[in-house]
């Protein structure tokens, strides 16, 4: 009927039973001799003669051999466009435990690019089906052109189960309007069988050369691939569709699950009942950032089954991180149920099912640096129980212009520390998790004032903010403050905190901008690189790609070797005509983006960006939704140094002059007999939360200190007289109000 549900017998040695608490160290499972879970690496990028493995494919062939297909970056991580790519395969004949040494599938010729691995079994001969892409050096999505052969489309078969395998046949004018269409590529992943034996192969269309006018379709055959034909485009062109994969559901009808655009919160999804001729009007899918995932047809009452099921893989975030899998029991209307296949970065998927109960899933793991194979069954996913999520502690946010952060994070407060993984908690209130990828730092207390940090040791990086659908993830502007400490760097691959903003250039190109701050380069501490995401595309500076850019930021203590030392960071991203970031009041972007905005703070770096590595203790971090004002950053900066004990003010003194005069006095009266929680900087001179009486004593008896008039020694009328003071003062404010 499809691509699940294998009909030959699979026979494989060395299935590992687990207890699968220690392999994802985190939630609990009943150990029982029916859950099934074990991974394997298959490609480690960065071996067998290639800088990169990406864009995974599996599937189980006709006599149970398992085909793991790739994409092999021979020279960089680029997309096709930016370097020689091969398409690779690796077989297992014993269910993924082991994995044969990597053949080459389609090296189609120097600087060119093979892409895209689609495959697919017909039931009705045995014949094991390979969909793939082929580009001409230094022709990517963006670039290639309709009526030319800068983008290829070709298919091999197999009858022996993948022993051998025919000479690639070329689609390209079946599955492209060649005249028309400027770029095409299948899947990756996904093809099925249906019911009536039509083989379908999901696909994406580039009509005309606007780069940003991806559509879906679906390429078919009703010969068993003696001809191809294609169906129709999805929606009308005013949604963005892309990468995407087929499952066939009860009844007939074909669903396609689609990665969005990216900067949309949730996938798209639509229905054919013509089997992929024709489609229905696109509705929202999963929300999960843009990325291809997988769905898979994992059981169906009339083949024997218990119930109908369908499964769905992809990154829970933040970001692409976070591989679960999900359970539908309603035909992809709903995925009720969910359990994690790994805690960390993760990115595409593809899935196969072996017939037998259990389900194989092929995934990018850990940024990129390798890909790596899972198998589970349905018993894993119905005991795995999710640990407790910390949630936010009393106490209350750094409030700016009356709004509290979009998310608020601290060291001393509310972290818990896994294998693999940790949560840092959101104390603002929404139930936004940072997590901890790739190891755990360790509590310590080196802050200057011996509060609670975290020591990051070069293998643990926290990605910044996680996806939320209405939150301040997908939004345009935002103001993010950071304290933290570098104390080692490797100048080779350290970027020691990275700002990582999202945008499009006018064309419709990606391009992600990264605003790192390099403990190497103590007088230029912001390096801003523009990365295109579509490769072969300009800059949007107006550079040529991947251009680099520096520019100067005061840092506090930032003169000489800044190593060893506690920094307080802010950066704003401002929207309108033109875009603009400022780091510490610096303006170092300026430029025409249409886009998501600025995404958080990475700890560490973007591994997209080839980073690594950050050293050091990190403190606090602190995201507002907006643009905050000058005053407003410069009030919650001196409010992290206080509190880190960065900063020791005068008792009395507000605003960190050195002095106890009339200013401190308006600050007082601005807040007077509210809770507040920033401390001395908000008028809280005695800690208690609430600006009242006692602060003003505090006020009154350093009155006069570091002003010309020297340390005055208060008498009990002056006291009487500062708190009338502050009373007139606070009248006089409302009155102007």
């Amino acid at each position: 009927m499809r691509r699940a549900l294998h009909p030959f017998p699979v026979l494989h040695a060395g299935l590992i039973v687990l207890c699968l608490a220690a392999v994802l160290s985190q939630g609990t499972a009943t150990t029982s001799a029916a859950v099934i879970f074990e991974q394997t690496d298959v490609f480690v990028s960065g071996t067998e003669g290639y800088h990169t493995f990406r864009i995974p494919a599996i599937q189980v062939a006709p006599n149970g051999t398992l085909l793991a297909f790739a994409e092999g970056r021979r020279d960089n991580m680029y997309d096709p466009g930016g370097g020689d790519i091969d398409l690779v395969l690796k077989t297992s004949t014993d269910g993924g435990s082991t994995w044969s040494p990597l053949s080459v599938f389609d090296n189609p010729g120097e600087a060119w690019a093979a892409s895209n691995p689609t495959t697919v079994v017909d039931q009705a001969n045995g014949a094991t089906w390979v969909f793939y892409n082929r580009w001409e050096p230094g022709c990517g999505w963006s670039s290639s052109l309709p009526g030319t052969d800068n983008c290829q489309s070709w298919a091999r078969v197999s009858y022996d189960s993948g022993t051998s395998w025919s000479v690639p046949t070329d689609l390209t004018h079946q599955a492209r309007d060649y005249d028309n269409w400027g770029a095409t590529f299948f899947g990756p992943g996904g093809a099925i069988q249906a019911d009536s034996g039509r083989l379908l192969v999901p696909s994406a269309a580039k009509p005309g050369t606007s780069t940003s006018a991806a559509r879906s379709y679906v390429l078919f055959s009703d010969d068993h691939g003696t001809s191809w034909q294609r169906g129709d485009l999805l929606d009308d062109g005013s949604t963005r569709t892309s990468e995407c994969q087929l499952v066939e559901l009860v009844g007939g009808s074909i669903l396609i699950d689609i990665r969005q655009k990216n900067g949309e919160p949730h996938r798209w999804r639509a229905t054919s009942r013509h089997e992929g001729a024709t489609w229905s009007t696109l509705f929202p899918g999963e929300y999960v950032t843009a990325v291809s995932c997988a769905i898979e047809r994992y059981s169906l009452v009339s083949e024997g089954g218990d119930t109908n099921r369908i499964y769905w893989t992809g990154p829970a975030g933040p970001a692409r991180a976070n591989l679960e899998v999900r359970v539908s029991y309603d035909e992809g209307q709903t995925f009720s149920q969910t359990a994690p296949i790994y805690n960390g970065l993760a990115a595409y998927s593809d899935m196969t099912n072996f017939g037998d109960g259990t389900i194989g899933v092929l995934w990018e793991k850990d940024g990129y640096e390798r890909i790596t194979f899972t198998r589970f069954n349905q018993d894993y996913i119905d005991t795995y129980e999710p640990p407790p999520r910390p949630g936010h502690v009393e106490g209350g946010p750094v409030v700016a212009g009356g709004t509290t952060p979009y998310a608020w994070y601290r060291a001393d407060r509310g972290v818990i520390g896994e294998t693999q993984m940790a949560y840092w908690a959101d104390q603002s209130g929404g139930d936004r998790h940072l997590s901890v990828f790739l190891g755990n730092p360790e509590e310590t207390n080196n802050s200057p004032g011996g509060r609670t940090t975290l020591t990051f040791d070069g293998d643990d990086i926290v990605v910044g903010t996680p996806n939320d659908p209405d939150g301040w993830g997908h939004a345009a502007a935002g103001t993010v403050f950071a304290v933290f400490r570098p104390t080692a760097y490797d100048p080779e691959h350290q970027y020691d905190v990275t700002y990582v903003y999202d945008g499009y250039d006018d064309g419709g190109a990606l391009y992600r901008q990264y605003f790192s701050y390099m403990a190497e380069k103590p007088q230029e501490p912001w390096l801003i690189e523009g990365q295109a995401i579509s490769a072969g595309a300009r800059d949007v500076s107006g550079g040529v790609y991947n251009e680099t850019y520096v520019a100067t930021a005061t840092m506090p203590g930032g003169d000489g070797d800044i190593l060893g030392e506690w920094l307080v960071t802010s950066a704003t991203h401002t929207t309108g005509f033109n875009d603009v970031f400022r780091v510490n009041g610096l303006e170092i972007f300026s430029g025409d983006l249409y886009g998501e905005g600025m995404r958080g703070l990475v700890i560490g770096a973007d591994r997209r960006c080839d980073r690594y590595e950050f050293v050091g203790d990190y403190a606090e971090l602190i995201v507002f939704e907006g643009e905050l004002s000058a005053a407003e950053i410069e009030r919650i900066e001196l409010i992290l140094m206080v509190r880190w004990g960065m900063v020791v003010l005068v008792p009395g003194d507000t605003n960190n002059d050195g002095k106890v005069d009339q200013q401190d006095v308006e600050r007082l009266a601005g807040n007077w007999g509210t809770s507040v929680t920033g401390g001395a900087p908000d008028g809280d001179l005695n800690g208690d939360g609430v600006v009242g009486p006692a602060d003003m004593a505090i006020l009154a008896a350093n009155w006069g200190y570091g002003t010309e008039e020297g340390k005055a020694v208060p008498e009990p009328s002056l006291l009487a007289m500062l708190i009338g003071g502050v009373l007139m003062w606070t009248v006089r404010r409302e009155a102007k109000q």
